[in-house]
């Protein structure tokens, strides 16, 4: 993974943190959903290639494992095999509440009823816990596989 790629995540929180200090929560939903989608698709593609090839599971995660499943279904299952905790189900649940709004946003140009000071914090703060755990989770499957991302 080059450099960039790596700051994706966090530039993309930043966006989000920036949008949400001036008020601006609508703009917020898209970078806070794109930081954790980056991060967790990367963690995904590590940890399939034990399984697979780069690119079987480039493609796997392209076409079939789109970033619900990734987080709904692939993200349990690899916690499961790497013997880590699983991200706690209310935050699952934030988080795919986001990308719900993140869909209305980019689908329909504007949510369908306006967020408030308190849901954006909340969509926020879980976009940063996500990004931290998939760290973790990370480290743990470099520590496992003995490779580095």
């Amino acid at each position: 993974m080059t450099p960039d790629a790596a700051d994706t995540g966090l530039l993309q929180l930043v966006d989000a943190a920036m949008a949400y200090g001036q008020g601006r929560y609508q703009h917020l939903v898209v970078p806070a959903n794109v930081s954790v989608e980056s991060e967790l698709s990367a963690a995904c593609y590590l940890w399939l290639t034990a399984f697979c090839s780069k690119e079987r599971a480039r493609d796997f995660l392209q076409d079939a494992a789109t970033y619900a499943h990734q987080l709904n279904v692939l993200l349990p299952v690899a916690c499961r095999d790497l013997g880590v905790m699983r991200l706690p189900e209310h935050l699952v649940g934030t988080l795919n509440r986001l990308r719900k709004l993140r869909n209305d946003v980019v689908h329909r140009g504007k949510l369908k009823d306006p967020l408030d000071r308190t849901t954006s914090a909340e969509l926020l703060a879980a976009a940063l816990f996500a990004l931290h755990y998939i760290a973790m989770f990370r480290s743990e499957l470099e520590a496992q596989s003995g490779v580095a991302g």
